[in-house]
């Protein structure tokens, strides 16, 4: 199919299990996909040198505690302020609480219940 029919908007060489090419070609993308991703990646790399881009935690995060036993996994949600304080809150069952601080590229957080810190 054609661009226009949402078809893929570039194919790249298919090969059969002999290394031979075959008529059979793999897409590479559907639509003009291919090109706003070349567009993207353009635009993100000139505000990254720009220096208009800043580095952040502020988003959800998942974290994996890997101990003897069957590991742990959880959601952390984070928002850093300017002083580098952290604002969190976590899915781990029974937290009421998280604090933590930024400084460079070291962060450290701790979760609270009722009774405990860890």
């Amino acid at each position: 199919g054609s661009v226009a029919q949402g078809g893929p908007a570039a194919r790249m060489p298919a090969r059969g299990d002999d290394g031979a090419a075959t008529d059979d070609a793999l897409p590479v993308s559907v639509g003009p996909d291919m090109f706003l991703g070349s567009f993207r990646n353009h635009l993100l790399l000139t505000v990254s040198d720009r220096k208009l881009l800043q580095e952040s935690l502020t988003g959800t995060w998942t974290i994996t505690v890997e101990t003897g036993a069957a590991p742990l996994v959880y959601r952390l949600h984070l928002r850093v302020g300017r002083d580098g304080t952290v604002h969190a809150s976590s899915e781990l069952s029974g937290v009421t609480k998280v604090e933590g601080t930024l400084q460079g590229s070291r962060l450290e957080f701790r979760q609270f219940r009722v009774g405990q810190v860890f």
